[in-house]
């Protein structure tokens, strides 16, 4: 099967470019345009708290750091499925 071709624009960070482009684009380039900040949160914070930081950062997924370690990360999606399996209890776990 085909790829589709994709037509239009989205934006990487605040900037707007030509899907057309963004097809083409290195990683080393597309976080020179995004820049290097990356959102983070600690295990020990709840669901409810990375949900918050999502929204406050305006990202899809926060590093889950201790200290300099990278010890995971959690999405959206994880959080959404967490709620659709377990409720609203969801909200009160550990985010890792």
């Amino acid at each position: 099967m085909a790829c589709p071709q994709l037509r239009g624009r989205d934006e990487i960070g605040s900037k707007a470019i030509r899907l057309e482009d963004a097809m083409s684009m290195s990683v080393e380039s597309i976080l020179r345009q995004k820049g290097a900040d990356v959102a983070t949160i600690v295990p020990e914070a709840s669901v409810k708290r990375a949900t918050s930081w999502l929204y406050a950062k305006n990202v899809g997924a926060l590093v889950v750091t201790s200290g300099n370690a990278v010890v995971g990360l959690i999405s959206e999606r994880e959080i959404v499925h967490a709620i659709a399996r377990y409720g609203e209890t969801a909200t009160s776990m550990l985010s890792i």
